[in-house]
C-alpha cells in the first residue's frame, strides 16, 4: 500500500507541483505545462524553487513503473 509514502512526498505541495518537480529531476525530460489561467500557472510555479530528495525522485520512479499503461484515449470507452 502507497498511501504513506505518497503522502509524505507531497510536503504539503500540489500534487501537480510534485509531478513537475519529478519530471525536471530527470535527465531526459523538459516539462512543459500548460496552463489554462494565471491560477494554474501560479500553481505549475511552485514546482520550483524546491527539490524532491533522490530518496523520493526513487520512490515515485518506483510507483511510475509499477502503473499500468494507457492504451488507446480513455474516452473511447464512453
Amino acid at each position: 500500500m502507497h498511501d504513506a509514502p505518497r503522502t509524505s512526498i507531497c510536503r504539503g505541495q500540489y500534487t501537480s507541483q510534485v509531478v513537475l518537480n519529478w519530471l525536471i529531476a530527470q535527465e531526459n525530460v523538459v516539462p512543459i505545462p500548460g496552463a489554462k489561467n494565471s491560477e494554474q500557472a501560479k500553481e505549475f510555479a511552485g514546482a520550483l524553487g524546491w527539490r524532491l530528495t533522490k530518496e523520493e525522485i526513487d520512490e515515485l520512479r518506483s510507483l511510475a513503473a509499477e502503473t499500468k499503461p494507457v492504451v488507446g484515449f480513455p474516452v473511447e470507452k464512453l
